[in-house]
């Protein structure tokens, strides 16, 4: 491995939570069909623990029909003590630590195992190198409590605007939704004579109080089979403690209003089922169509139910079938990369009909289950040997995505919940 020569920073608290690096190469089947035992001779002293996934992918989208696609073994090694993690498929090798100790370390780290790989099976070349961080940033940790975030974000954010002579106290902020990973930041760079604008829906949402709000989702959650003294630590949970501070500066975004600005008009389409109130940005003369969280590429958005809608998972169903037929070259998500809108929408619609019937089998071979015991035995993509070994935030997401899958088949007559002692159980029909 070689290294820069340029000095670089070395933080004493570094923020870095995750670090992932992955490369990619053209598909080798033999990695998929056959025990990497050679492979793990050379890396068991580094990384002792071994385990196996079949991942289902997405059908593949030929002359305008899904093609199912083969299930691809996903090869596991752990460090001992969990902190390294190696991923080995036919398509790519990866590692990942949630320790991370500087990259030096790191390319060490990586440097026997990607040396063994290229040695045993001869990639032809790499098709993409990736270096992910995914970084937590606590004012506490870095001495900053007493700072504003506004005086921490607003100058990156505002850094290209500020070039272009836009007056900071000018800034509006337009939202697709309510989530706090796309509204926690909102009130601090919205300008002192901006708006936050966001559809009715979520602003109800996020107008709303805190501790009432959360109180709600907790006794609901409760009622679902989660267990009480989990909930009692979920504090921690991002859709909580990233919340946006209160604020009076939401506006509502109504169906089919245009926003104007740098020269291109933007048509909100609402587009139910993530959030109540989710919406997409239509530029319709380029068409450029922002999702949101409504299409994504790489993940599935979470579909979790919400007060007032009966059936979550229609609502998005529903609403991918009314963006499919727009004219899109391009779909801009609020997550990782971009991609061709259609046969997307027809993989995330036949997703959920996996789910769905998975969910049903379930319920099939475990009658009664609450949706806290199905979600235990439903297929996630999470890094964790066990249900057990979730992390609280992921189980919490995990299970409200079942309860939504439970509520729809309910609406479609394929199960019957009943409540015992306060808690919903259900039983497939």
């Amino acid at each position: 491995m070689l290294f820069s020569d340029r000095p670089r920073t070395h933080y004493e608290k570094p923020l870095a939570h995750e670090v992932i690096c992955q490369l990619r190469f053209p598909t080798i089947l033999t990695i998929n069909n056959t025990e990497p035992a050679d492979f793990q001779e050379a890396v068991r002293e580094d990384f002792p623990q071994y385990a196996r996934r079949q991942d289902q992918l997405p059908p593949r989208v030929v002359n305008g029909k899904p093609e199912p696609q083969a299930p691809v073994t996903n090869y596991h090694f752990l460090s001992q003590d969990g902190r390294w993690k190696l991923n080995l498929t036919r398509d790519f090798i990866a590692l990942s630590t949630l320790s991370y100790p500087g990259w030096e370390e790191f390319a060490r780290m990586l440097d026997k195992p990607l040396a063994t790989f290229i040695q045993l099976y001869k990639p032809a070349y790499f098709q993409r190198v990736g270096l992910r961080y995914l970084n937590i940033v606590s004012r506490n940790a870095l001495g900053l409590e007493d700072t504003p975030w506004r005086e921490l974000f607003t100058p990156p954010y505002l850094g290209v605007l500020a070039e272009l002579d836009v007056d900071p106290r000018d800034v509006d902020v337009a939202l697709t939704h309510l989530h706090s990973d796309h509204s926690g930041l909102a009130p601090e760079v919205v300008g002192e004579t901006g708006w936050i604008y966001v559809s009715g829906p979520d602003r109800a949402y996020l107008e709303q109080p805190e501790e009432a709000k959360w109180a709600h989702t907790d006794a609901f959650y409760i009622s679902e089979g989660f267990p009480p003294e989990l909930l009692a630590q979920n504090r921690a949970n991002p859709a909580r403690a990233l919340a946006p501070v209160p604020t009076g500066r939401y506006r509502t975004l109504e169906p089919g209003a245009v926003l104007e600005a740098g020269g291109r008009r933007l048509t909100c389409l609402p587009a139910p089922g993530h959030t109540p109130g989710q919406l997409c940005f239509w530029d319709e003369s380029d068409g450029i169509l922002f999702t949101g969280d409504h299409v994504l590429f790489d993940i599935s958005p979470n579909i979790t139910p919400w007060n007032g809608m009966e059936d979550a998972l229609g609502c998005y169903l529903d609403s991918l079938r009314a963006v499919r037929g727009l004219p899109a070259r391009l779909a801009l998500p609020g997550h990782r990369r971009p991609g061709t809108l259609a046969p997307r929408v027809d993989a995330l619609l036949e997703h959920h009909a996996r789910r769905l019937d998975e969910l049903t089998a379930i319920l099939r071979a475990r009658p009664g289950s609450t949706a806290y015991e199905a979600a235990a035995h439903m297929t996630w993509n999470i890094r964790s040997r066990s249900w057990d070994d979730f992390p609280l935030a992921q189980k919490w997401f995990a299970v409200g995505e079942c309860i939504a899958h439970l509520d729809h088949l309910r609406r479609q007559g394929r199960l019957q919940r009943e409540q015992q002692d306060g808690v919903w159980h259900a039983w497939a029909l």
